[in-house]
């Protein structure tokens, strides 16, 4: 038994039906993407905290060194004759 339905209607609703899937698929793909962003902002604070902790251990090892630079550099201007008075 044909439609009674006109074509026109037929392909709109078709058009419609993909739409609405493609609208799906959208939403689940943003979904997806916030989920994953907020793994990566959990990596990039996890990261931030290594590096933080990377630094201060470095400079906790580099401060001890520049201090005896520091002094070294003192005591050799001392010794040359323009630094005798």
């Amino acid at each position: 038994m044909p439609s009674t339905e006109p074509a026109a209607d037929i392909q709109l609703k078709l058009r419609l039906q993909t739409a609405e899937q493609a609208l799906a698929d959208a939403y689940r793909r943003m979904q997806q993407l916030e989920q994953d962003n907020q793994a990566l902002q959990q990596q990039l604070g996890q990261t931030e905290g290594m590096a933080q902790a990377a630094q201060h251990a470095l400079d906790a090892h580099v401060a001890p060194l520049r201090a005896t630079i520091d002094a070294g550099q003192h005591a050799a201007q001392a010794l040359t004759p323009a630094g005798r008075h």
